[in-house]
Formats: structure tokens, sequence, C-alpha cells
């Protein structure tokens, strides 16, 4: 019976480590090179919550992609639309 536990809690460990692959958390440091901006500047749109992060319990900011990607693309739309009101 202990056999079959151990196989149990091999399967969830490996389902947990293929969910935290898939949902990968990015540094400040790693999201300020992509966007080409300080990284000051990544921490400061963090606790402003323009860009939604993790906080951990040492202060420091954890950001998945898919956040990443959300903020880029509403500083894409707010860049065209003030672009439109330029020209009109």
């Amino acid at each position: 019976m202990m056999h079959a536990t151990t196989r149990c809690e091999t399967n969830t460990t490996q389902q947990l480590l293929q969910v935290r692959q898939m949902i990968r958390m990015f540094r400040v440091g790693e999201v300020a090179k992509q966007l080409s901006v300080h990284r000051d500047t990544v921490q400061k749109w963090c606790r402003e919550g323009a860009l939604k992060a993790i906080r951990l319990p040492n202060g420091h900011y954890r950001i998945s992609l898919a956040e990443i990607e959300l903020f880029v693309s509403r500083a894409m739309l707010r860049a065209r639309d003030e672009d439109e009101r330029r020209v009109a």
C-alpha cells in the first residue's frame, strides 16, 4: 500500500512541476530587460498596480507572462489612441 501512495505523490509532484512550467514567472530584471526599461520602472509599475505581480515574502516581485502580455497590449492601445487623437 505504501508503494501506491508514493506513486501517487510522485504523480502529483510531476503535475505540479508541469503547471509551474506552464505558468512561468519572471523576475523584475527579466521583465525590465525584455521591455527595455529600468528595473526601478518595473518595480514602480508593480507597486502602483499597473503591472500585476505576486509579491514574495522577501519583498521581491514575480510577474507572469500573461500579465506582461496584457500590460504590453494595454500600453500599445493607449499609444494608438494618443496617436489617433493627435491626428484628429
